[in-house]
């Protein structure tokens, strides 16, 4: 479940909540007991494990080039297919 931060706009508190996206939040401050409270929004971090996940994943070309060019070797530019394609070619099934 998600963490949620409300900020009571009558006394300032501050409270983390633990609840499911889909249910409401708490309606009112758990110091003063008044009905004026506001989510705050704020950023989360991610941790991501596993295969997949690489720095360079989402780079640019540019930065693949520089790369390429200080370690001495480049990347192979994916050939294209010598196979048939499309109608007329006879790979659609069709008898021409």
């Amino acid at each position: 479940m998600p963490t949620y931060e409300y900020e009571c706009l009558s006394c300032g508190n501050v409270m983390e909540v633990f609840h499911a996206i889909s249910a409401a939040g708490p309606s009112e401050c758990e110091s003063c007991t008044v009905p004026n409270l506001r989510r705050k929004i704020f950023a989360v971090s991610s941790i991501y494990k596993g295969d997949g996940f690489y720095s360079t994943q989402y780079r640019d070309s540019t930065y693949k080039e520089a790369m390429s060019k200080d370690s001495g070797s480049k990347e192979e530019a994916p050939q294209a297919s010598t196979a048939p394609s499309g109608c007329g070619s006879g790979a659609c099934g069709h008898k021409h």
